[in-house]
């Protein structure tokens, strides 16, 4: 298995100077941090005083000597909707804990005069690519003083670019659309698929046509008779290694090796997910990891969340067979999954999940705290690489889910039951 780390300093630089030497900056070597500023023998008291006698400084929160509750203080008053990064417990475990944090806070910060005016939330992941490892981040919750938005976004852009090699982001505005496509990101929506189980309980939700329930009910009597096997098995480094070594042979994805899983799920301070390596009945091949999430609270029903499924074909054929099982006896009244990769969305197709992109008489919602509905109903994606591979922009060999990028988190409503002390989350 490899493994990049992280090491050295962001870029600490009066961004006001930043114009003038932007041509004498080197581009650094990729899966590297650029390192810039900081003598051997200076402390982060040296630095944090240094610093607050710059007008504008752009970094990483530690090396600005911030505290993460200045951070979570500032989305608190800037974010529109409740957001869960304003958690310490849920703020920690996103920005500290990942496997490549080193238990450093890494958010992108504009800091004017010591106080906080621009934030980009950054998870530093391992991204697997063309069998070589860089040293990448997830990008989230983008957030600049009304006051200061002038030029900072782009230069915050270009710290990111020179501090990682490939970064991510999703859910994009408008607005900061512009500066992701300038940079040169590249745009996708991700390719959705949704099972309906209990087409009376979620009928309210979705816009379907006399099409959709037809082919609903044409599956729901097809599978009623499929004879269904599989093999479930606790993960371990055992049995996860293989398959992910398999997989990245024909993807390109942020790391899925036992201690980012670990991390991504076991760990996650709010909700509750289940985790399997699922192979056919018979034990053949290396089989594939699944992980899910049952969503319980939602108005009036319940549904399952796929957050990953990949491996190899008959792998995830069962993993979908137990998924079909698990839905069954849980009552869900729904399930869905998002992926780009197209060999992972072929066992969907096969097994007749409606596809969100592809399907114009089936709409689902994909906001459930509250329940909401946009056109299309599922993500936006941007990406960057400083490689100018092919291989990124090859979509269908890209595998990125609801793991990644923050975007399986709890909701306004859900954050609203547990500031009241109701049910914990699953």
């Amino acid at each position: 298995m490899e493994n990049s780390s992280l090491s050295g300093k962001g870029i600490l630089m009066d961004i006001d100077q930043r114009r003038k030497r932007e041509k004498t900056l080197s581009t650094p070597s990729v899966g590297k941090l650029v390192s810039h500023t900081g003598s051997k023998n200076s402390t982060p008291c040296d630095s944090l005083h240094r610093l607050h006698h710059l007008p504008r400084t752009i970094g990483f929160t530690d090396e600005l000597g911030i505290s993460g509750a200045a951070v979570r203080e500032f989305y608190s008053s800037g974010w529109k909707r409740p957001l869960v990064l304003t958690r310490e417990d849920f703020y920690h475990w996103q920005f500290c804990k990942a496997p490549l944090c080193l238990g450093q806070d890494r958010n992108c910060l504009v800091v004017d005069e010591g106080q906080v005016v621009g934030v980009m939330g950054v998870t530093p992941r391992n991204f697997l690519l063309q069998e070589q490892t860089f040293v990448g981040a997830e990008m989230t919750s983008w957030l600049l003083a009304e006051n200061h938005k002038g030029g900072l976004a782009a230069l915050m852009m270009d710290f990111l670019q020179r501090s990682f090699s490939v970064l991510f982001g999703a859910n994009v505005s408008e607005a900061a659309l512009q500066i992701y496509l300038r940079k040169g990101y590249t745009q996708v929506y991700m390719p959705r698929f949704v099972r309906v189980f209990s087409w009376e309980v979620v009928k309210p939700f979705m816009r379907a046509t006399p099409l959709a329930y037809k082919l609903y009910n044409d599956s729901r009597h097809a599978l009623a008779g499929k004879d269904r096997k599989f093999r479930l098995e606790t993960v371990n480094p055992e049995n996860l290694t293989p398959i992910v070594d398999d997989f990245r042979q024909t993807h390109s994805f942020f790391s899925r090796y036992y201690p980012d899983i670990q991390w991504r799920y076991e760990k996650h301070p709010l909700y509750k997910y289940q985790t399997f390596v699922v192979r056919p009945a018979t034990g053949e091949g290396q089989g594939a990891f699944l992980a899910l999430r049952v969503d319980e609270d939602i108005d009036g029903f319940s549904m399952l969340h796929i957050l990953d499924l990949f491996g190899d074909t008959m792998g995830m054929q069962a993993a979908l067979d137990f998924v079909q099982t698990l839905a069954q006896e849980s009552g869900v009244a729904a399930a869905d999954f998002y992926t780009t990769s197209s060999a992972v969305s072929a066992c969907f197709r096969q097994d007749r999940w409606f596809s969100i992109l592809d399907d114009s008489f089936f709409s689902f919602p994909h906001l459930f705290h509250p329940v909401e509905s946009r056109v299309p109903s599922t993500t936006s994606l941007v990406y960057w690489s400083r490689e100018s591979s092919s291989a990124l922009h090859d979509v269908g060999r890209l595998y990125i889910t609801k793991q990644d990028m923050d975007l399986d988190r709890p909701g306004p409503a859900q954050l609203e039951r547990l500031k009241t002390g109701g049910v914990p989350l699953r």
